[in-house]
């Protein structure tokens, strides 16, 4: 299922979210399965959530922040420039399967205020100032949903991708949002499987029902 909404109202996206829906700028879809390129057939697609007024850091998570406290955090609404734009090439080869080709394939041409508002999740190092991650994070009246995130390969050992989502976990959690959204996952083994590690996790059954995740 896929449709093209070119401009929603903050609790309009938080009912399409709360429905299964994602987007990648002004395009909205809906899908149940898809192809798993690590069990190499079809497999259950599973949308996921954070249930933020209960969620907690993990020992796991509390080393990933300590690790990038050489960072600066900084959210604000987005801007593509040439230094995310390099970021996007140097992360983009990373994957060997479903190669994105520009930012745009996740993001409107107005990203900061179509189809919603859209924020930012800079990272910087703070020694050099130097662009290290940036994650896009779609803003509704009551929940946040993650539409993207890259890193620069060189600070492959810092989990910058995990970092952002933290990062977006602390933002929604001080600004009292009650859901993140983490987008699609498949029910078995993946590279989305990260998405699963987090406490307080809700999927979404697709018979209208958001129901405790356990692996």
């Amino acid at each position: 299922m896929e449709t093209y909404i070119d401009k929603l109202e903050p609790n309009q996206i938080d009912i399409l979210w709360a429905n299964g829906w994602r987007n990648f700028g002004i395009y909205f879809f809906k899908e149940t399965s898809g192809y798993n390129p690590t069990i190499q057939k079809n497999d259950i697609i599973i949308p996921l959530r954070i249930y933020l007024p209960k969620f907690t850091f993990q020992k796991s998570h509390l080393k990933i922040l300590k690790k990038n406290k050489i960072m600066n955090v900084e959210f604000k609404p987005i801007v593509i420039d040439e230094a995310k734009e390099n970021l996007f090439q140097k992360h983009a080869q990373r994957f060997s399967y479903n190669v994105p080709t520009s930012l745009y394939d996740f993001l409107s041409e107005k990203p900061e205020s179509l189809p919603y508002q859209g924020i930012e999740c800079a990272v910087h190092h703070k020694e050099n100032n130097q662009l290290c991650a940036v994650s896009f994070v779609g803003v509704g009246k009551q929940s946040l949903s993650s539409i993207y995130a890259m890193f620069d390969t060189d600070y492959s050992t810092h989990s910058l991708g995990i970092f952002t989502l933290l990062a977006e976990i602390e933002y929604g959690k001080e600004h009292n949002f009650e859901y993140l959204y983490l987008g699609y996952a498949y029910q078995n083994a993946s590279f989305y499987d990260y998405k699963k590690k987090f406490n307080h996790l809700q999927y979404y059954d697709w018979k209208k029902n958001w129901l405790d995740f356990s692996q």
